[in-house]
């Protein structure tokens, strides 16, 4: 394999981490939109690519450690330092694009984690209100327990 093997997966990894950070961003719109239906059909096609990626991380390493010497790893900064002018800025240029595309990805996630962690602290939070009012279980099942539903909502506002 060549410099150029090695920068055709960088861009592949690019392709397929901007096509995840993609998916991230349907993603967010299905938790705003409460549309479950639409987040686990994202979810399926997010897996994918993550199997995707991991594949071709795990090319790009091969690559690398069948240049490796002595034990020593080597990376793709060590190449870049390594090859002539022209090679290395080409694959810096790539590097840095997937570098890039693996943070803004990080931030996306980051964004849509808090989306649900802050839907799902709202649904517990109403939960334990319609549930209980000092141990007097507000709601069974079939419907009202006690007729003291509005005090428990304004006791639980309070």
């Amino acid at each position: 394999m060549t410099c150029d093997d090695l920068i055709e997966i960088l861009q592949r990894e690019v392709t397929t981490y901007r096509r995840l950070a993609d998916l991230v961003n349907e993603e967010r719109l299905a938790i705003v939109a409460r549309t479950p239906d639409r987040l686990n059909e994202v979810t399926e096609r997010k897996v994918a690519l993550l199997q995707e990626a991991a594949l071709l991380e795990a090319n790009r390493l091969a690559w690398l450690s069948a240049r490796a010497t002595d034990g020593e790893e080597v990376t793709v900064t060590d190449l870049i330092a390594q090859l002539p002018d022209a090679d290395g800025e080409r694959l810096g240029r790539v590097r840095d694009d997937l570098l890039r595309s693996v943070r803004d990805l990080d931030r996306a996630n980051t964004q849509n984690a808090r989306l649900l962690y802050s839907a799902l602290a709202i649904v517990d939070r109403t939960l334990a209100a319609a549930q209980v009012d000092g141990g007097n279980v507000l709601y069974q099942p079939d419907g009202p327990a006690t007729s003291r539903r509005a005090v428990a909502v304004l006791d639980y506002r309070a």
